[in-house]
């Protein structure tokens, strides 16, 4: 089981033209090493529906010149650190404009913009009932034929809000169901339930995770929980500490993962500092719960290793020598 883990929230608008031009996964793989991380994710597509792979299904990031993602599989596998896909399944802002017709409706007709402090046409929700559904499962299963060393996939924004598109009304007809609002619970339940048994059929063994649903509708197709709190995106500071405590009573003995990060000015603006009194509360760093860094991938080419290397010395003073041995002694990992 993985005991350290690094997630890398990496969202790139097409506009960036140099996008990783500078980028040394070996390198990378090296520092991931260093920090001690066991399990990596990165992203095989981003929120903006982007791929950072060669794909023959979706769109791949119009600047990306590198299969990026396969880089980081390669170097993830060479020194022995678990790696798994993050695929943005809930929203896009590519397949949005290529089609339309598998947007989510809103009751007023209009397309539903995924709020982040403030709403983005860049990021559009998508609706599961509709031909999309499809072709995701088609770049996941695409992923696993092309890389068959990943550990599994982290599925995030998943959001089916009541949707008034045509296939939806269509749907509703067929099964019967009254109300918008009930086939967006069914929709998603079965969409996660659809999700896993793909994954698990293709590539036995493999974990997964649903980010932004209920841990209830997600069921057990989770393999283990994450706790996602970055707190100047929205959450605060008192959301990680009690979710923490409460959160491995829901899967006794299974693996717990608090995420946190910092999101400098909004949602999706990072930097790399990381106010280390946060890791002090004895919810955080004495509970059975494994700890996510979350990090952006410029910060890779920006920050000195001398600020990486001194955040992380600090961080694991703070966790009386690890957070890897306090995971092993609370009985949560293997």
């Amino acid at each position: 089981m993985p005991r350290y883990a690094c997630f890398c929230d990496n969202h790139t608008q097409a506009e960036v033209r140099d996008f990783a031009c500078g980028f040394d996964g070996e390198k990378y793989g090296d520092q991931l090493k260093r920090c001690g991380v066991d399990f990596f994710t990165f992203p095989a597509r981003c929120n903006r529906g982007f791929a950072y792979y060669d794909t023959s299904i979706g769109t791949r990031h119009p600047a990306l010149k590198r299969d990026l993602f396969g880089e980081l599989v390669s170097a993830c596998e060479k020194r022995h650190i678990a790696m798994a896909a993050y695929f943005n399944g809930g929203i896009s802002g590519i397949e949005a404009v290529q089609h339309p017709d598998w947007v989510l409706v809103n009751p007023e007709g209009g397309v539903m913009l995924s709020t982040v402090r403030k709403e983005s046409p860049f990021v559009i929700r998508m609706c599961f009932n509709s031909p999309y559904r499809k072709h995701l499962h088609a770049m996941i299963a695409e992923v696993i034929e092309k890389y068959p060393h990943i550990s599994g996939f982290f599925i995030d924004c998943l959001h089916q809000s009541p949707c008034l598109c045509p296939y939806c009304q269509a749907e509703r007809a067929r099964r019967g169901i009254e109300t918008p609002e009930e086939l967006a619970k069914v929709t998603l339940r079965e969409f996660c339930a659809e999700t896993a048994a793909l994954v698990r059929n293709l590539r036995p063994g493999a974990n997964c995770f649903f980010n932004s649903v209920s841990f209830s509708s997600a069921g057990e197709n989770n393999s283990f929980l994450d706790c996602e709190c970055l707190p100047t995106g929205g959450w605060g500071y008192e959301f990680l500490p009690t979710r923490a405590h409460w959160l491995p009573e829901l899967r006794p003995g299974g693996l717990v993962f608090n995420m946190t990060g910092r999101f400098y000015t909004c949602h999706l603006s990072c930097k790399f500092e990381r106010n280390i009194d946060v890791f002090r509360c004895r919810d955080i760093v004495d509970g059975p719960c494994g700890l996510t860094f979350v990090v952006h991938l410029r910060e890779v080419f920006t920050a000195e290793q001398r600020e990486i290397d001194c955040f992380l010395g600090e961080l694991r003073m703070q966790t009386h020598g690890s957070l890897l041995h306090r995971v092993v002694e609370d009985g949560v990992s293997d």
